[in-house]
């Protein structure tokens, strides 16, 4: 027996539309699936929104699957991280130590780092612990950009994929980065995506000590300052330019890619508005609200 819940009042009616009807991935579901997704049962959540659905719908899971397959979706974020969460951040991504034990270490698809100062001889944790060490305590340590990779590629595509992005994207900073690959909490399929960490700090071919390293830039001298920020001097309109080209690049490498390997999706890194949509953005209920609502 299907289960159809009716909004009780004109609030539940409007998270009703807000989750279910402005909701792609559910609206373009069959009706017959649609009916199954039961709303308006409350669980407390960070956004203290009800949001809604049967677990046990062996046929709901299965629709869930077949639409996020068919598809390429584009998700990017940019992260900072301030003096002393540098190398804790690279071990996470690395899956070393305390994160080599928990669960999802074998999430771990492929890692690398690269243009990595003489001092730190050829380890990006010697380059982060230092860093978190001697870098200005106002400034960050790393920045990082998280980018969902294409599940239709392979793992050994989406590699290519991530090298072609640091080659496009890093230039000559110091940088790291680790591809995971969990299951979705919802519907089961691979979630591959990449965990690119760098420093702002752009390496000039002066060899420096690791405390000289992380000291301010010297414009006049360049070798009695630290390696230039590529991020100083910059204003918020400079800077929001920039994420908007990164992330147009990051879309045009991810649909290169799927083109050259056969793939007739595509993704798109634009807003819902900048594309003259409506419909208000998917809502991403992520692992833990997952968890909540299957208990």
């Amino acid at each position: 027996m299907k289960s159809v819940c009716i909004p009780a009042n004109q609030y539940e009616e409007d998270i009703f539309n807000e989750i279910i009807i402005h909701n792609q991935m559910l609206w373009e579901m069959d009706s017959s699936i649609r009916a199954q997704i039961l709303v308006l049962q409350r669980v407390e959540m960070d956004a203290h929104l009800p949001f809604l659905i049967n677990p046990h719908s062996k046929s709901l899971k299965e629709a869930l699957f077949i639409w996020s397959t068919r598809m390429a979706t584009f998700h990017m974020s940019i992260k900072s991280g301030k003096r002393g969460q540098a190398l804790p951040h690279s071990d996470y991504i690395a899956r070393i130590g305390r994160f080599g034990r928990k669960p999802g270490a074998d999430h771990l698809v492929a890692q690398e780092s690269g243009n990595l100062p003489f001092w730190a001889h050829g380890s990006p944790r010697t380059f982060w612990r230092t860093a978190d060490r001697y870098e200005r305590l106002n400034g960050a340590a790393y920045r990082e950009i998280e980018l969902a990779l294409p599940r239709e590629l392979s793992n050994e595509q989406n590699i290519e994929l991530v090298k072609n992005l640091v080659q496009s994207v890093i230039g000559e900073k110091t940088y790291q980065w680790a591809i995971h690959s969990p299951s979705a909490a919802l519907e089961g399929g691979p979630q591959p995506h990449v965990h690119l960490m760098f420093s702002d700090r752009v390496t000039d071919g002066i060899d420096r000590l690791p405390e000289a390293h992380f000291r301010r830039y010297n414009a006049r001298d360049p070798g009695l300052g630290g390696c230039r920020k590529t991020s100083g001097g910059k204003d918020r309109n400079a800077l929001t330019k920039e994420v908007s080209a990164l992330r147009a690049e990051c879309a045009r490498l991810i649909n290169c890619h799927l083109e050259q390997n056969g793939h007739e999706s595509r993704v798109d890194h634009r807003s819902h508005i900048q594309r003259g949509i409506a419909d208000a953005p998917e809502v991403h209920l992520g692992p833990r609200r997952v968890r909540l609502l299957i208990k």
